[in-house]
């Protein structure tokens, strides 16, 4: 449910995108474009939005990861497709991945666990919107900001964390979305498997833990660890190699399966070499996982994996 989750992961999404817009008469119901921003304190990014009323698509543009989110609300599909490798995979409905990666639905879904209230209106982005907070045991976790007529809300923030995550949608334009943005392209595959490795699964000896752990890890030795897929995960590395580099291999599971490449970052990125003895280094992911493996190709780190 977490917008905090939602952003880091969002930090890999890319803009596709066409909009066909009426040639004349009226924009159909539900139909608008927009600007999206996805903001964490001091850190922002942005891209696009695109609503048909029950189906709506987001499209972020940050950088070198892609992904896109494609949603039926009349179906309860949520499709998250990666146009880098040319795949998709349809998400279970409640879960993990979708209240990470979807703020409109981890509003929805907060507010069926929670109660909701009504607390006046506000203006946002030049809409008289009504403002509703979930709360959950006496604690508001959420609130969003909805404009009459308007299928999605125009601004959602989340009270739940210390700071200040949010979502919100601008420069909103009310033509006609062609339906080919909800389309997947038919030379697409269902996947949620990364890029094959060069070290076999099966030349590790693997270790199985539950976070929060710190412990050393040698070369030919893997650290399973099993973290909970709604939190952030923090890993520390330092080198304890007497000499030489060492060098780990940070690999992403949900439900046994590995995740794309896509959502987590290249192999290369995933991949941290200590020089010396003693050299550290520390890095915080917002992948959907509920397991992380730590492979160690050379040398010998202590691994710490734990909420941040």
């Amino acid at each position: 449910m977490s917008l905090r989750s939602y952003f880091g992961l969002l930090m890999i999404v890319i803009v596709g995108s066409m909009i066909i817009g009426c040639s004349g008469g009226k924009t159909p119901k539900g139909h608008f474009t927009a600007d999206i921003v996805i903001g964490e304190g001091q850190k922002t990014v942005m891209g696009q939005f695109y609503s048909q009323g029950s189906r709506y698509r987001i499209a972020m543009k940050p950088g070198a990861i892609n992904m896109v989110l494609i949603v039926d609300q009349t179906a309860d599909q949520t499709f998250f497709v990666a146009p880098g490798q040319k795949s998709y995979r349809l998400l279970e409905s409640n879960s993990p991945a979708i209240k990470r990666l979807d703020p409109f639905q981890a509003f929805k879904y907060a507010a069926l666990e929670g109660t909701t209230r009504k607390e006046g209106t506000e203006t946002i982005a030049g809409f008289e919107c009504e403002k509703i907070v979930v709360s959950d045991g006496g604690k508001d976790l959420m609130i969003k900001w909805l404009a009459p007529g308007m299928a999605q809300p125009i601004k959602i923030a989340e009270l739940e964390d210390v700071g200040d995550h949010y979502m919100e949608l601008s420069n909103i334009e009310f033509i006609a979305v062609d339906d080919s943005l909800f389309e997947i392209p038919s030379n697409y595959e269902e996947s949620i498997l990364s890029a094959s490795t060069s070290e076999s699964e099966t030349s590790f000896t693997t270790k199985t833990v539950v976070a929060p752990v710190k412990t050393p890890v040698k070369s030919g030795e893997e650290l399973r660890v099993s973290v909970n897929p709604e939190d952030k995960i923090f890993i520390r590395f330092k080198s304890m190699a007497q000499q030489g580099e060492s060098v780990c291999r940070v690999i992403f599971y949900e439900n046994g399966r590995e995740i794309s490449s896509d959502v987590v970052g290249s192999v290369g990125y995933r991949t941290v070499t200590l020089k010396k003895l003693g050299a550290s280094t520390k890095n915080t992911w917002e992948a959907p996982a509920d397991e992380v493996a730590l492979r160690i190709l050379r040398g010998m780190m202590l691994l710490e994996v734990r909420k941040p």
